[in-house]
Parts: structure tokens; sequence; C-alpha cells
């Protein structure tokens, strides 16, 4: 079962600059069986997102947010034996132009490089317990262009 709530918003602090946020709680654990009440694997409990964007031309926008995910159990891990996996903050920003029907963005995900595992799972059997990471990708640059063909 899962249980949370979102709250969300958005301020135009000034014209040219716009302030958001969100921020996620849940709730999610086994409702019956051998593991009633332990945490579901791979659900963080806070999830938190903060944004700042400024257009500082009628063409160019600049966006940067902070993504913030709380710590979770492994996959497999129902029982919640294998301990916590920690929580991880990353930042990115976006570069955006757009004329007309043409838009063009420069995105960096992960801008301080930070090391954390987007995935990890819990594995045991005979009698051993293993746990396996999965890093997540570290700094990264995306170049996309794309076009409205749509009526303006």
């Amino acid at each position: 079962m899962r249980r949370g709530f979102v709250l969300s918003g958005a301020y135009r602090a000034i014209p040219k600059v716009n302030v958001g946020g969100q921020y996620n709680y849940v709730h999610a654990r086994f409702q019956r069986g051998m593991n009633d009440g332990k945490r579901i694997p791979l659900v963080s409990e806070n999830l938190l997102r903060g944004n700042v964007s400024y257009s500082f031309s009628e063409n160019f926008t600049f966006f940067v947010e902070g993504v913030y995910t709380g710590n979770q159990y492994p996959a497999n891990d129902n029982a919640n034996v294998a301990g916590k996996i920690g929580g991880y903050m990353i930042y990115n920003f976006n570069l955006r132009y757009q004329i007309k029907r043409l838009g063009v963005s420069l995105r960096m995900n992960n801008i301080f490089n930070k090391a954390y595992y987007f995935y990890t799972v819990y594995q045991a059997s005979a009698g051993t317990a293993a746990e396996f990471f999965y890093p997540a990708p570290g700094r990264n640059v995306v170049l996309s262009a794309n076009y409205s063909f749509g009526v303006e």
C-alpha cells in the first residue's frame, strides 16, 4: 500500500524570475504477510525538488534545479534487513533558446558529478547475502532541438 501527498507551488518573484518547488511524501508499506509493516523496497519516503528559472531575454531562459531523493531499501529486500541506501542530492541546469517554432536546449545533469547509487539489489541465498550496486550517471550533457509543426 502506498499513501502520501504532494505539495507543489510556483511563484513569479519578479517579471523574469520564476521559483518553484515540489515535495512528495510516500508512505509505502506491505499490508500483510511476513513483511507486514515493512517499507517497500526502492521507494523513497521523501522527494524534494526546487527550481529557479530566469528569462534573460525574449528568447533565452536559464533554469537550475536541485533534486533530493531520500533513503530507500534495495530491491528484493522486502524484510528490510540489508539496511537503507542513503539519500542523495543532485543539481541540474538547462539553457534554452526559443525562436518562433524552433527550440534548442543545452542541459547538464548532475552538475557536481555526485557519485550515488540509482539502483541497488539485495540477494540472499543459501545462508549468504550480497548487495549489487548500479551507479547513477555522473555529470552528463544533453543538447536537443525541437521544431513545432503546429499552427501558431
